[in-house]
């Protein structure tokens, strides 16, 4: 396996056909590879054993030679995207919510529905995942508003 860094910071794994190929021939694996639109900085040989099992996070892996790891900051941009991602889901839900209790007329429905939205818009400034220093640790966090 060949274990490619980046120009933009990312990893891209490659597994030739010959897994004996010589470096002229990764060479020319690389370069068609590249043909995609990737920039490669380095290349490496590597094994099963020095990429993470867990793909959770594949967008925020560095290589961090021999092993390829997660770059937390990464790995939590992209929670914090899923986490979103579910949050406009809600908030969308809560809209169909908010106009019923208009038509009803009910202020405290009307207070209520808009309390469960502004708790829903602040989760990205209120919710800390700077505390997960591992991966498994930040697969764990989750607003419990989006339960």
């Amino acid at each position: 396996m060949i274990i490619i860094k980046c120009d933009d910071g990312t990893v891209s794994i490659l597994h030739p056909t010959n897994p004996k190929a010589d470096d002229v021939e990764v060479d020319l694996l690389i370069a068609k590879w590249e043909s995609s639109g990737k920039k490669s900085v380095s290349w490496r040989r590597g094994t099963k054993s020095h990429i993470p099992t867990d793909r959770t996070f594949r967008n925020a892996w560095k290589d961090d030679s021999p092993r390829v790891s997660v770059d937390m900051v990464k790995a939590r941009d992209i929670h914090m995207d899923r986490i979103r991602a579910k949050r406009d889901a809600k908030l969308a839900a809560l809209d169909v919510d908010a106009l019923k209790t208009l038509e009803s007329g009910d202020a405290t429905l009307i207070a209520s529905v808009a309390s469960k939205k502004q708790a829903l818009r602040d989760i990205p400034q209120n919710f800390d995942l700077s505390k997960a220093k591992e991966p498994e640790a930040l697969k764990k966090l989750w607003p419990t508003e989006l339960d």
